[in-house]
């Protein structure tokens, strides 16, 4: 059994390795809708091989986000700093996946050039940029099962940055400093997701004001949240086999049951973050030529689309996915090494105002999120 926080603070961790692999079980996800193959039966999945992940994989990319975004306003506690390094990893990429998504896979996805350029509605999807609803592109995949569907991916973006404001607020407010006052929002987010899947005390319909509909917000706090409150107390939460092995028994347990979204994040929280620090685990150089998930995770949906538009074999899922794979790669890495990392080099660094807090491992590889219809 390790020491206390010994574990969690270690620079040698599997961080990189899990996002990868999360954004790799997004695409498999996928890949089923996509070509019209999901199965809502036990028999039928296991028949197509269908394991779907996709929502587990956004829930520990949300997982990961705040514990190493709770770190990092730790090492900078000043509003304008947190936010240029939120800025700088997500933005520039987030801006060349929607640019890549307007004028290279829409005019490929089937739209007349002259009406699809002189629309307004296509230039609408940039709005996620500025916190706004997703939307599709106009008379494009007007013959696939998501009909105008580019890149149903980036949803859930906008949702994490939601939670940077929301950490940012309850830091300049204190709170982080009391971390069982965050325990209590924890438990506040958790009460709300029970609440929205129960449909209690009748069915949710989310709507903010220009945000628009905000499905699941509940849902993506309470893990961002579980990450947050595992960081505030990793002194005290030890890293053990057994307990690894509890929380994978709690969350066999209550994955099927009426308490499961009052109970899995706790459960899930400590499996991925388990996962990521134990030394028992080697996989701690696997990103030593790049972090390619969020990369992954922008251009792997709209290729998937063209790929059922241009190959018919495409139209099986499973060699979907193995299509996919290797082009949304190639992707993934030019967006690191052209994109990505140019502009991680713009973050200043922040002399650490509270050195008893500092965790070793950088947090420049922390992925946006998540996000996704997975």
């Amino acid at each position: 059994m390790s020491s206390p926080s010994s574990a969690w603070d270690s620079r040698i961790n599997n961080l990189d390795f899990l996002r990868f692999f999360f954004a790799c079980v997004v695409i498999n996800y996928h890949s089923f809708p996509l070509t019209g193959h999901t199965s809502h039966t036990l028999l039928g999945r296991l028949e197509h091989f269908q394991f779907g992940g996709g929502w587990a994989a956004v829930n520990g990319f949300f997982i990961i986000s705040g514990f190493l975004i709770a770190q990092s306003w730790f090492r900078s506690p000043e509003p304008f700093n947190f936010f240029k390094k939120r800025f700088l990893r997500i933005y520039p990429a987030l801006i060349a996946a929607l640019a890549f998504c307007v004028f290279i896979v829409g005019p490929l996805g089937g739209a007349d050039l002259h009406s699809y350029f002189s629309q307004s509605e296509t230039y609408r999807f940039f709005l996620p940029l500025f916190l706004g609803p997703y939307g599709g592109l106009p008379r494009v995949f007007e013959n696939a099962p998501w009909i105008g569907m580019v890149n149903g991916s980036i949803w859930t973006i906008r949702f994490e940055i939601f939670c940077y404001f929301l950490l940012a607020a309850m830091g300049m407010l204190g709170m982080l400093r009391h971390p069982r006052i965050v325990l209590v929002f924890l438990a506040i987010s958790l009460l709300a997701a029970f609440a929205e899947t129960s449909a209690f005390p009748y069915p949710w319909k989310l709507i903010l004001p220009y945000f628009g509909d905000i499905p699941e917000l509940p849902r993506f706090i309470s893990y961002f949240l579980s990450g947050v409150v595992f960081y505030l107390f990793r002194e005290e939460i030890r890293c053990s086999v057994t307990l690894f092995l509890i929380a994978c028994a709690g969350a066999a347990a209550v994955y099927l049951s009426p308490v499961q979204t009052l109970l899995l994040p706790i459960f899930i929280a400590y499996i991925v973050l388990y996962f990521a620090f134990s030394p028992r685990i080697p996989l701690q150089n696997f990103g030593v030529r790049g972090d390619f998930s969020y990369g992954i995770y922008l251009y792997a949906f709209p290729v998937q689309q063209l790929l059922i538009r241009y190959a018919p074999a495409a139209h099986q899922p499973l060699i979907l996915t193995v299509l996919a794979f290797p082009i949304t790669l190639l992707l993934a890495m030019l967006s690191w090494h052209f994109i990505e990392r140019p502009f991680l080099q713009f973050k200043r660094n922040v002399t650490l105002a509270h050195p008893a807090t500092e965790i070793s491992y950088s947090t420049d590889t922390v992925i946006a999120a998540v996000r996704v219809q997975s």
